[in-house]
């Protein structure tokens, strides 16, 4: 019985280890996923910047050629303020996905942690099971002991009886041997 429950335990805690595992694995493959969209949309960010500094020097080459020194301001500020929203919006989508990240290597670390309990729980739940042989084994040999020598107490026991026996038997063939001849 003991036995028995003790392999319940061990089974319970593979399945649970198994799950941990399963889940360890989900949370790595959307960690790398995410760090795969983060790297993307730096490299967009920073192309898009470059387009918008290209951009922003042929706009003020334009601006020199047709509109003149105002024309040109103004080109350049729209240019630089358009600019400098894209790199912040950039900045904040780029501080999301480190956030995120951070996020998920703080899942992934507890998980982790998780997996260590349960694998420190199933060494135990091993050791215990191999405890429990042990004791169960001990105390088989020890009631095999105990029958071996109940056995041979018996055999012991029936031998005296059946000397006893041949020895009444005879005794009482000699009496009535000796009423008979009397």
């Amino acid at each position: 019985a003991l036995k028995q429950i003790g392999r319940r335990i061990l089974d319970g805690l593979v399945t649970y280890q198994d799950q941990g595992a399963e889940q360890l694995a989900q949370l790595e493959d959307t960690a790398h996923a995410l760090r795969a969209r983060l790297t993307a949309e730096m490299e967009a960010g920073s192309r898009e910047a470059e387009a918008w500094s290209t951009r922003g020097g042929e706009l003020e080459i334009d601006g020199l050629v047709t509109c003149g020194a105002t024309l040109r301001r103004k080109q350049r500020e729209q240019c630089r303020a358009s600019s400098v929203q894209e790199q912040r919006r950039f900045a904040a989508q780029l501080q999301e996905l480190a956030v995120g990240g951070a996020s998920l290597t703080v899942i992934l670390d507890d998980i982790r942690g998780q997996v260590d309990s349960f694998e420190v729980g199933y060494r135990q739940a091993q050791e215990k099971l191999r405890q429990l042989d042990e004791v169960a084994s001990q105390r088989l040999r020890e009631e095999d002991e105990a029958l071996d020598v109940a056995v041979a107490s018996n055999q012991g026991l029936r031998r005296q009886m059946e000397n006893n026996a041949s020895v009444s038997a005879t005794n009482l063939c000699s009496r009535v041997q000796y009423l008979y001849l009397a």
